[in-house]
């Protein structure tokens, strides 16, 4: 029998919501403050930016520019965020959050070599930075580095022991390396310090998958759904733990509203075709998979 799918890059935590890491104010400029707080506290998103008197270009402060890079990212104008955090960096090359908004911009666009860069400039200026040392790990874990990763996310925790997302930045890396049960234990203290995080209760209910627990495995990931009902992403890893315990109907379902929320989810389109095989509805499923192969799948 083919192996059903999961989501294509397991997210360290809160990665596909990585916008919660902009500041929803204005960034914070770092001064070389104590590590960042968890996002659940709004106080390490809403400093104000101290401006410095007498910049500007094109009528704007830099601190409108960082506003600006803020709106625009927020807006998924990417590429025109990453502009705005340029001008704020040619206004005050010592600027740490414009550094980290181009990093997070550029992780965004998949250009992880240079926000790599970014949040090692980001550190530079700002060496007690959890939030940096986050996004940093963050990219090496989608550049496929788990070892670098794991021990850049365990410098987050070392900085801030509060910080949830390191965690379950720590339990992402350890997933990939196979270390299932130490990932386990970075998920629950991640969950700990923010017990609402759907993409944390997602990427456990992954772990418990890889260890065939696939009850625990099902909870998990109706827990995040009960978080947030629009993670795609926790439809369709239900749906493969429901198929391992051969609840087939209630498979397809969990499938079928995985593609409701994404619609371009060829790996949703690819396991629900191996639900309707096991349903025996084989002109269904041959039509499921082939479009996923429309979509891009592709056998791993």
């Amino acid at each position: 029998m083919q192996m059903l799918k999961m989501s294509k890059d397991e997210r360290p935590a809160s990665m596909a919501a990585i916008k919660q890491e902009l500041f929803s104010v204005s960034m914070q400029r770092m001064s070389g403050q104590t590590g960042a707080k968890p996002p659940t506290q709004a106080s390490a998103f809403t400093t104000t930016v101290k401006s410095s008197p007498g910049i500007y270009t094109s009528q704007k402060t830099y601190e409108q520019w960082l506003d600006e890079g803020n709106a625009l990212y927020e807006a998924r104008h990417y590429k025109q965020a990453l502009a705005a955090f340029e001008q704020v960096i040619q206004l005050d090359p010592h600027c740490a959050s414009a550094y980290m908004g181009k990093g997070i911009t550029l992780m965004k666009l998949t250009s992880y070599k240079e926000a790599l860069a970014a949040f090692d400039r980001t550190i530079q200026l700002d060496p007690h930075s959890a939030l940096a040392y986050r996004g940093k790990g963050a990219t090496l874990y989608f550049m496929h580095s788990y070892e670098e990763a794991l021990a850049v996310f365990e410098r987050a925790i070392r900085i801030d022991p509060t910080f949830a997302l390191a965690y379950a930045g720590k339990g992402a890396a350890l997933n990939a390396l196979e270390r299932y049960e130490e990932a386990l234990t970075a998920y629950d203290q991640a969950i700990q310090r923010d017990p609402q995080d759907a993409y944390t209760y997602n990427n456990r209910g992954n772990t418990l998958y890889n260890l065939q627990r696939y009850q625990e495995a099902l909870v998990a990931h109706e827990r995040a759904i009960q978080l947030d009902p629009t993670l795609a992403d926790a439809y369709n890893n239900k749906g493969n733990a429901l198929y391992h315990l051969k609840r087939y109907q209630e498979a397809l379902v969990a499938y079928d509203c995985a593609i409701q929320l994404d619609a371009n989810d060829a790996l949703a389109y690819y396991n629900k075709g191996m639900a309707l095989e096991r349903l025996r509805r084989k002109k269904e499923a041959k039509q499921a998979q082939e479009r996923a192969r429309q979509l891009g799948y592709k056998e791993w």
